[in-house]
């Protein structure tokens, strides 16, 4: 296996990167809003649920909106992770 090869194999795919992309330009977005590191796992779970309804209401209406929602609903998640290891 070529060093290039074994290098773009260690690499995250495309479409992994365009939607880690989405993600923290969302989060850069919302900067102003101070972190989630303090927020109670509730909180974000309740969160999580809302963002999961605007999907679904995306996804219903076929609305170009889908992909904004799932990096939300995917964000929420990300966060979540984040809380549950200090619990």
């Amino acid at each position: 296996m070529t060093e290039i090869k074994k290098l773009k194999e260690d690499l995250p795919r495309k479409e992994v990167m365009l939607f880690a992309e989405g993600m923290e330009r969302k989060l850069k977005k919302n900067d102003y809003k101070g972190g989630w590191k303090d927020c109670s796992y509730d909180f974000l779970y309740n969160k999580l649920q809302e963002e999961i309804k605007e999907l679904q209401t995306a996804w219903d209406n076929c609305s170009n909106r889908m992909l904004y929602e799932a990096v939300d609903v995917a964000n929420i998640l990300m966060m979540m992770s984040g809380v549950w290891k200090k619990i």
